[in-house]
């Protein structure tokens, strides 16, 4: 599944790479060569390379398809309509067994609609409970017919709102220095090429990938991404149908993409 993954992944990039320099690109890892980079084409007489990365957490998505799985839960002991965020990593099994007995035990003392950071003062004992599970927070409201008393498990929100384009190049530069991007050093260093680009794909769980979104701008960042050795170049898209494609060279500086052909300005 892994693999079949990448392999979309380097074909999307493949597409873009295409439509927006019209040159031809060659997928060059076609048998999950050791060593291989996904991509090669050139371009005004270079070689370039390019290593294709899917910027997923794949425990983020494991945990929001479990609970969508589990849905809304309810349980005719409690008197109220419960939501409780968990942490990436937390257990979902392990907080449908507990939580029920937590929720009852919080009604019984009277302590709802208030922030979870106040309750270590009051209820040390639960509150260190709600941590080891990884709950981060606590809300109820009054049942409704459509939500009778009991309550959801949501995932906890992941990243943060940044302030507009400029928060892309930090992103990507902080992003491509850590450690689990080094197959994307490792694979960029031992390729034969003039020049070698990373093209990352975000997924909806970073909310830098939000600033991908908007066809409403034709806004670029001013500031340069600080790329770690050996990456030269840099391509950038959300996993949207209609996302922007945002791409940086050296001696281009940022540029506008292409999704296909026809978005080529006439």
């Amino acid at each position: 599944m892994t693999q079949q993954r990448e392999d979309w992944a380097a074909e999307l990039a493949r597409q873009y790479i295409e439509a927006t320099l019209n040159v031809p690109v060659q997928t060059w890892d076609r048998y999950a060569r050791q060593g291989a980079h996904d991509l090669r084409f050139d371009h005004e007489g270079r070689s370039i390379a390019v290593e294709v990365k899917l910027v997923v957490d794949a425990d983020y998505r494991a945990l929001e398809k479990r609970i969508a799985k589990t849905g809304y839960v309810r349980d005719s002991r409690l008197t109220r309509m419960w939501d409780l965020r968990l942490k990436h990593r937390a257990r979902v099994d392990q907080a449908l067994r507990d939580v029920p007995d937590l929720l009852m035990h919080l009604e019984q003392r009277g302590w709802q609609d208030r922030r979870l950071l106040h309750l270590p003062k009051s209820d040390p004992v639960t509150a260190a409970h709600l941590d080891r599970l990884g709950v981060t927070s606590v809300w109820s409201q009054r049942p409704t017919l459509k939500h009778p008393p009991g309550f959801y498990l949501m995932p906890e929100p992941w990243g943060g709102w940044e302030q507009g384009i400029e928060a892309l190049p930090a992103f990507v530069s902080d992003l491509l220095a850590e450690p689990h991007m080094a197959r994307v050093r490792r694979q960029l260093a031992d390729a034969e090429a003039d020049e070698r680009h990373a093209f990352l794909l975000l997924g909806w769980e970073h909310m830098e990938s939000v600033l991908l979104h908007s066809r409403e701008t034709r806004e670029l960042p001013a500031a340069a991404p600080k790329l770690p050795e050996p990456i030269d170049g840099l391509w950038l898209a959300s996993l949207s149908e209609t996302t922007r494609v945002l791409a940086w060279v050296p001696h281009r500086g940022w540029f506008e993409g292409r999704r296909r052909p026809k978005d080529l300005e006439s």
